[in-house]
């Protein structure tokens, strides 16, 4: 993969040879050149041409396809000739230092307003929007393979959609959630590596619209060798008209405790049930449930698929609760953990 910023320039240059096509410069006409290799080509006065870079390459290049030493050499020694100025280094692409990102576009005769627009727009029609929730095949599979289950997630709640009446001394919201599996990471064209995403889902309690039971959000959850923490994040299920807004959630957990890898702590932030769907952040627990593992089944069309075993559906619908501060009687081992872990956050 290519550096980011020498990706962003060629972003601008693919835009900007791309827009001169057919045009005269002070080098002469930037052309594409007929025949199975079509390439852009510099044409003189003279009807000398000189190639700039091929067709098809030039865009892949643009969409995150990785390049040898030698193509960056040559594109390098021919954006002056195209764009002649004031080009403060012989590497105009690969040195960030010398040449950053906008000046190298102001070079090319686009604004700074104009550049980071059409970044914007190029990354989005072709990188993913959020990459860092994703990793390479083989990691999102070890992952999987250690950590995939069903577990418990706590937090104290006290908003005014909390019934007073019912709750008089606030709310443990015990939501459920599982890890799944990888997924194919919607990547680019030339993502590396072949990376996937891990699967998550999330079951979280109402406690404020009569005849709803639970709220329902898929999910992505992001992990990283170099640090200790995770990074979930989880949408509304689509289609659900549950919840009358379309919530996200936001959760950063920890790795577990490495003894048992059964508790881990974080923080989430997401919409309460309030009239108002207050952002509101919480500390969390994330209790893993024992018992569940994952396994890969060939299914009928002879393709391995994986689910966890037994099932997650009953754990799932059955578990989320409303448990109430004022009745210790009523707490479960679990629970107790959870309420133990919770008062060393605060």
């Amino acid at each position: 993969m290519t550096d980011s910023k020498t990706q962003r320039k060629l972003m601008l240059l693919f835009h900007r040879v791309s827009s001169l096509k057919d045009k005269t410069l002070a080098a002469g006409t930037i052309a594409v050149s007929k025949g199975a290799d079509s390439a852009w080509v510099l044409r003189s006065p003279g009807g000398f041409e000189e190639v700039i870079i091929g067709v098809r390459a030039f865009e892949e290049y643009a969409r995150g396809r990785s390049f040898k030493p030698a193509t960056l050499q040559h594109l390098n020694a021919i954006i002056p000739k195209l764009f002649p100025g004031e080009w403060p280094t012989s590497e105009p692409l690969s040195n960030s230092h010398a040449m950053p990102v906008f000046r190298f576009g102001e070079l090319l005769g686009l604004c700074r307003a104009e550049s980071r627009h059409l970044l914007d727009t190029m990354h989005a029609a072709n990188f993913p929007l959020i990459r860092s929730l994703s990793s390479e095949h083989y990691k999102a599979k070890n992952f999987a393979q250690r950590y995939a289950g069903c577990y418990s997630l706590y937090r104290y709640d006290v908003n005014p959609a909390v019934d007073k009446s019912r709750f008089p001394s606030g709310l443990l919201v015990k939501s459920t959630l599982t890890i799944r599996y990888p997924v194919p990471h919607k990547a680019y064209a030339y993502d590396a590596n072949s990376r996937s995403s891990i699967r998550v889902k999330l079951n979280l309690p109402s406690y404020r619209e009569q005849g709803v039971q639970l709220y329902k959000y898929d999910g992505l959850l992001g992990f990283s060798s170099k640090d200790q923490w995770w990074t979930w994040i989880f949408q509304g299920r689509f289609g659900d008209r549950n919840r009358k807004i379309e919530d996200l959630i936001l959760m950063y957990t920890r790795d577990f405790d490495k003894a048992a890898d059964a508790v881990a702590t974080g923080t989430l932030l997401t919409q309460n049930q309030d009239n108002k769907s207050t952002p509101t952040p919480s500390d969390v627990v994330l209790i893993r449930e024992p018992g569940y593992a994952l396994t890969a089944t060939t299914g009928i069309a002879g393709d391995e698929y994986f689910s966890l075993q037994p099932d997650e559906d009953g754990f799932m619908r059955s578990a989320p609760a409303l448990i109430d501060m004022a009745q210790p009687d009523s707490w479960t081992d679990t629970d107790k953990l959870a309420i133990s872990r919770l008062l060393l956050l605060k």
